[in-house]
């Protein structure tokens, strides 16, 4: 991915998981990182160390369900890197739970992160895309949206999360239209991980989780759960020049979960 070198590229949720592996990816890769996330201790901890190697990296602090922290976050990047070429809207939080024990604030809180920040992060990087651009040229820039395999399949105890992933998904698709449509070369694609063992997962789900499986029990044809290194390439492929024809696009990590055996539950 040589034309990554030198872009700059914002990443949501980026203290944990599958997010500090895109920081450390991209950054790996020559882009210049804005790694932004809520939790600004771990944050630092996490591109300190990026940094100390020469990565080209910042961070600052971002709640992505609030407007005011995403105007702040793109004034940011303006003044410091002069330019945004691509948003990685990852950040995400998830629960299980039974429709009937379902907290209205938890499914509210888990629908402000999920689908309103990704539509916040959609709608003020474009409008940076747009105001960057000069009156003789095309606006250009490229976004993923981190969906889900729950955007795909129907899992049990899982309902919010299914609903949210699934605007995430439809909502990527819906305005990769409404750019390419407008003349605009600002290309928007989503990704779907599987269960990724990230420590969010493993909170959720509990260190059996993913200790006490084999290859035969496990519904994955591929034999085994992901982690945030899977994820990362796909992403920084879709923020490539090389995928400058890819958009209303999805690209599904899941060891071949949901082409095998949908409709299983985790």
């Amino acid at each position: 991915m040589k034309s990554i070198k030198n872009k700059v590229i914002l990443v949501t949720g980026a203290a944990n998981g599958i997010g500090a592996e895109l920081v450390n990816h991209l950054s790996r890769l020559g882009a210049t990182v804005v790694a932004t996330d809520i939790d600004t201790t771990k944050l630092e901890q996490q591109t300190t160390a990026l940094k100390q190697q020469g990565r080209n990296i910042y961070s600052c602090k971002l709640n992505v369900s609030e407007a005011s922290d995403w105007q702040e976050a793109i004034a940011f990047v303006q003044n410091h890197c002069k330019k945004l070429d691509g948003l990685v809207n990852n950040a995400g939080i998830f629960f299980e739970s039974p429709i009937e024990e379902t907290d209205l604030d938890a499914f509210n809180k888990l629908i402000q992160v999920n689908v309103f920040g990704t539509f916040l992060g959609l709608k003020y990087a474009i409008e940076q895309f747009r105001k960057q651009t000069a009156t003789d040229e095309k606006p250009q820039g490229s976004i993923v949206n981190t969906a889900s395999l729950a955007s795909l399949l129907a899992l049990k105890d899982m309902g919010a999360y299914c609903a949210s992933k699934s605007a995430v998904r439809n909502m990527t698709k819906a305005i990769a239209v409404e750019c390419g449509s407008n003349g605009e070369n600002i290309r928007i694609n989503s990704i779907n991980p599987g269960t990724i063992k990230t420590q969010m997962t493993i909170d959720g789900f509990g260190e059996e989780f993913f200790d006490n499986y084999t290859s035969e029990t496990l519904p994955i044809p591929l034999g085994e759960y992901g982690v945030p290194e899977d994820v990362a390439p796909a992403v920084a492929y879709l923020l490539s020049d090389e995928a400058r024809v890819v958009t209303g696009a999805e690209i599904t990590i899941d060891g071949g979960w949901s082409a095998g055996l949908s409709g299983l539950s985790i």
